[in-house]
């Protein structure tokens, strides 16, 4: 079968890039603003943007991940074991007698859409500690950020450590009122965000894999950053 010229990808990934551009046109006006305009009309929410993106990005992926493992896992034994035991210990956790039953027949598929879904996933923030626990109790993806890395041109520092300053500094913003994130530092975590969004998804795909025999994304890391584009801080 001839490989096909646009490899599919999450739609996640997509949406993804569509709200970072909004981020990005706002950070190339701050740097070139119309005459008597100041800066930081187009600079301060951008890294309301970017963090708000970063966070949709999971919520997304792990929504768009659950739906993947119950339409083509071909049966529950197969998901991966710390869904099945977190699973088992919701349902043992309801006080309905028959709950068990809610996971009999093809129903187990069902159940796990509607718990993707539902607010017992939310997810805190987009910190690093939030967002391992948000897939691991999603989809059984273990320790989801020891798979980040920085991004070539950014400096080699822990990525987790430098996305947690940056929400840590968008929370500061927007509900104490602190002085705005600079435009370099939004261009550096817009960076990072892109970066860790493409390992996120090719280690979702990892993980899902032997359950289901078939690739949530079939695009390369490569591909992948070719859609994006990155502006010089």
């Amino acid at each position: 079968m001839p490989r096909k010229s646009h490899p599919e990808t999450p739609v996640c990934w997509w949406l993804f890039l569509e709200e970072y551009e909004a981020a990005t046109t706002l950070l190339h006006f701050a740097a070139s603003p119309p005459e008597m305009t100041d800066p930081a009309v187009f600079l301060r929410p951008v890294p309301l943007l970017l963090a708000a993106g970063w966070e949709a990005f999971h919520i997304r992926c792990v929504h768009e991940a659950t739906a993947f493992l119950a339409g083509c896992t071909p049966r529950p034994a197969l998901l991966p074991k710390p869904l099945l035991k977190q699973v088992a210990h919701e349902v043992r956790g309801e006080k309905h007698d028959l709950a068990p039953w809610r996971l009999s027949g093809e129903d187990w598929r069902a159940y796990l859409v509607e718990r993707g879904e539902i607010e017992r996933l939310y997810m805190g923030s987009g910190k690093s500690h939030h967002i391992d626990e948000f897939y691991e109790k999603a989809i059984g993806l273990e320790k989801l950020s020891s798979h980040w890395k920085s991004p070539a041109g950014v400096a080699p520092s822990k990525p987790a450590t430098r996305i947690d300053a940056f929400i840590k500094h968008r929370d500061s913003v927007a509900h104490r009122g602190e002085s705005m994130v600079n435009a370099k530092d939004c261009w550096n975590f817009y960076a990072i965000a892109v970066e860790q969004a493409i390992r996120t998804i090719q280690a979702v795909t990892a993980h899902v894999l032997p359950s289901t025999g078939s690739h949530f994304n079939e695009a390369s890391m490569n591909y992948l950053r070719r859609g994006t584009s990155r502006g010089a801080a």
